[in-house]
C-alpha cells in the first residue's frame, strides 16, 4: 500500500495537534476554576459583610429602644440616678417596668 504525502503529513502531525488541543483545554478549564474559586470567596465575603450589616443595624435598635425607654420611664430614670442602692420601692418599680 502506498502511502502519499498527505497522508504521511498528517500522520507526522496528528500527535502534535492532540497534545496542543489538550494543553488548551486544561489551560481553559485551570482558568475556569480560578475564576469560580475567586467568584464564590466573593461571594462569601459580601454574604458575611451583610450578615454583619444586619445584626449592626438590630443592635442600633435594640440600644435606641433601651435608650429610649430608659429616658422616657421614670421608674427606669428614678432606678439609674438613684444614689441609695438600699430603696426597696424604686428597685422593686424599675424591675415590674422591666417585666411589664
Amino acid at each position: 500500500m502506498k502511502k502519499t504525502l498527505f497522508n504521511r503529513l498528517l500522520l507526522s502531525y496528528m500527535p502534535i495537534f492532540i497534545i496542543v488541543v489538550t494543553f488548551t483545554f486544561f489551560v481553559f478549564f485551570q482558568m475556569l476554576s480560578e475564576q469560580s474559586r475567586k467568584e464564590a470567596l466573593n461571594a462569601n465575603k459580601m454574604l458575611s459583610l451583610q450578615a454583619m450589616r444586619l445584626i449592626d443595624t438590630s443592635l442600633k435598635a435594640i440600644d435606641n429602644m433601651v435608650m429610649i425607654e430608659t429616658i422616657n420611664n421614670k421608674e427606669l430614670s428614678d432606678f439609674f440616678n438613684n444614689e441609695a442602692k438600699d430603696n426597696m420601692y424604686v428597685n422593686i418599680s424599675a424591675v415590674k417596668k422591666c417585666w411589664i
